[in-house]
This record gives C-alpha cells, sequence and structure tokens, in this order.
C-alpha cells in the first residue's frame, strides 16, 4: 500500500490519511518560514534605522510599521490556523491528553503567544507616537523597537521550539523527506 494511502487511526475512532498529515506538516513548516522571513525584515529595517540615526531613519517609520503589520497578520492567521485545524488534528493523531509533558509544553507556548501580543501592541502603540510630524523622538522609537525586538525574539524561540515538540511526533508516523516544504 503507497504510504500517501496509509490511514493513520486516530483517538476518536476516526483517521487520517498519511498524505493529508503530510499537507499540513507541509503548510505548518512553510507557515513557520514566513514567519522567520517576516522577522528578518523587520530585523533589517531596524538595523538600517538604528545606522542612519534620528533624522535619516525618519522616513523609514512607515516601512517599519507596515512590515509589523504585515507580520502581525501572517502570526494572526497562521495562530488561528493551529488552534482551530492543525493543533486539533495533532491532538487527535497523537493523544497529547496522555502526554503530560507535552501538554504543558504546549500551555506554556500558548502563554508565549499572550506575551507577544502585549510586546507588540506596546510597539504599535510607541510607534504612533515616535513621529511628532516633523521630528523623530529617538528616545521614544528605541523603546518602539525594543518592544517590536522582544516580539520578534519570542516568535523565533516559540517557533523553535514548537517544531522540536512536534517534529519528532510526525516522524514517528511518516518521514522527514515526505513533508519538507514543496
Amino acid at each position: 500500500m503507497d504510504q500517501m494511502q496509509l490511514q493513520l487511526k486516530m483517538q476518536e475512532g476516526t483517521s487520517v490519511s498519511i498524505g493529508f498529515l503530510t499537507n499540513r506538516l507541509q503548510r505548518y513548516l512553510r507557515d513557520h518560514a514566513d514567519l522567520r522571513e517576516a522577522i528578518s525584515y523587520i530585523e533589517d529595517i531596524m538595523k538600517q534605522m538604528c545606522s542612519l540615526g534620528a533624522p535619516e531613519a525618519a522616513p523609514m517609520l512607515g516601512e517599519l510599521k507596515a512590515a509589523a503589520l504585515g507580520f502581525v497578520a501572517k502570526l494572526e492567521e497562521h495562530s488561528d490556523w493551529e488552534d482551530g485545524e492543525f493543533f486539533p488534528m495533532v491532538n487527535r493523531c497523537f493523544d497529547i491528553p496522555s502526554r503530560p509533558v507535552l501538554m504543558t509544553s504546549l500551555w506554556m507556548l500558548e502563554k508565549e503567544h499572550e506575551l507577544t501580543k502585549t510586546f507588540l501592541d506596546g510597539y504599535f502603540e510607541l510607534a504612533d507616537s515616535c513621529w511628532t510630524g516633523t521630528a523623530l523622538l529617538w528616545d521614544v522609537f528605541e523603546r518602539a523597537k525594543d518592544q517590536l525586538l522582544h516580539a520578534c525574539r519570542l516568535v523565533k524561540e516559540h517557533l523553535e521550539l514548537e517544531e522540536g515538540i512536534l517534529l519528532p511526533l510526525a516522524e514517528e508516523v511518516v518521514s522527514i523527506e515526505a513533508w519538507e516544504p514543496q
């Protein structure tokens, strides 16, 4: 029988095809790559702004805010998909509730989502007040930048930790080569 045709028995008596699971894992990894790329872009803009200094960096405020908004949109879309489709499937496929260490780890990752949102909210609040209309308030920009960097760092760490938990589970069922992003 073709590996993609195999059925994975789930906890609730239903099954999912290995092909379906592979497809979802591919999306999961593509989303994570997109988030890492968005973070890298934000970090590059901030480095440029810091190397320029206050007056020269001011025109880049809009680019940074647009990049941050794009990042937030990707993050929210991915999080909604994970919560609504991916994690329920993972919970059923791998019986996560019966693995207390995994339950605790996933709960901690969820708390990181909340902390990331707090830092992003802080960035947007400060970003709106660092431009007076004629000048860039560098000290306010520095605080805004720190909030955004903290959020980006948390998301990068979150992705690594989450993958460290979920990818070994997936490898129990399907070879890693089958679900590398296409």
